[in-house]
Formats: C-alpha cells, structure tokens, sequence
C-alpha cells in the first residue's frame, strides 16, 4: 500500500504543471542605445573596454563609471559577456534585458525592425528565466525560449533620434 501512495505521489508532482512565476512575456524592443556585452564586438573594442573596467579607480569615478563598472563585472561573473541579448518591453513603462544562447538568439534575430515598423507586426516572446542582477532595468538569462510568435501591433520604439539598429 505504501508504494501505491509513493508511486501516485511521484506521478502527481511529476504531472504538476510548472509555476510560472519565471515565464517572461514581453514585445521585443528595438533600442537606439545597446549596452550589454561584448557580443559581435570587434577584438579592438573588447580589449578597450576590458582594460578601462580593469584600470579604473572606483574611488575616483563618476556614478555613471561605477555603475558601468558594476554592470562589466556581474555579466564577466555570470560567463555572459559574450552571450547575445535583447531588449524586452513587458509592461507600458518596463523594459529587462535578455540574455540568450546563441541557438535562441538566432529565432529572433531574423525580425527587422524596419520591416515589423511597416507592416505594423510586433514579435511576442514568451521565455523561462533566470533573474540575474538589477541595472537600472533588470537582467535576465533565458534558460528555455517558450515561444516566438509575430502579431499585429506596434514595434517600438516608432521615432528615435538615433539610428536603431536590428538585432543582427
């Protein structure tokens, strides 16, 4: 009798549905100022980029500097300097970073921004996450991308004074 209850037992948690307290869903973001990583970055830049974080003098930096020097240093920490990442709009004024494996960068990096601006489609991603550190939005590794879907909508941002760029 007590493996009949133990055994009911593991199918019932093993059949439970997933809470889903970490599933992410948001519209991709287009941002005109992409700070993350170092990925699709230039040898001459990483190498610019590592040696100032490394060099600087906390003591004597601006807000700003600390700040960036913080964010250079939990992304080196986590082994996601290189990983790829999006912008991800989940509310009307909140905006997360998300950070992706390649094989999942590649679902969404064949949106163009110009193209879903045209024909007035938004791209809706559904993902499990993992919180990975707060600045000044929040940081997010993608441990499975649930869905990837284009809808009718607005891809924002619709005006900018810089040039955006597509996730490429």
């Amino acid at each position: 009798m007590r493996y009949i209850v133990l055994t009911l037992s593991v199918i019932f948690i093993a059949c439970t549905p997933k809470d889903d307290k970490d599933l992410l869903i948001g519209d991709l973001y287009f941002s005109d100022l992409r700070f993350g990583n170092f990925y699709n970055l230039p040898d001459s830049s990483r190498n610019y980029i590592e040696h100032y974080f490394d060099t600087i003098n906390i003591a004597k930096a601006d807000s700003a500097d600390k700040r960036y020097h913080d964010l250079f240093h939990v992304l080196k920490n986590k082994g996601l300097l290189y990983k790829p990442f999006v912008d991800i709009k989940v509310k009307e004024d909140s905006m997360v970073k998300l950070y992706l494996d390649s094989v999942d960068y590649d679902r969404i990096k064949i949106f163009k921004w110009r193209e879903l601006l045209n024909d007035q489609k938004k791209v809706v991603i559904k993902a499990r996450t993992k919180y990975i550190d707060r600045f000044p939005f929040p940081l997010l590794y993608c441990q499975e991308l649930v869905d990837v879907s284009l809808t009718d909508g607005k891809t924002l941002p619709q005006r900018s004074k810089f040039r955006i760029e597509d996730y490429n």
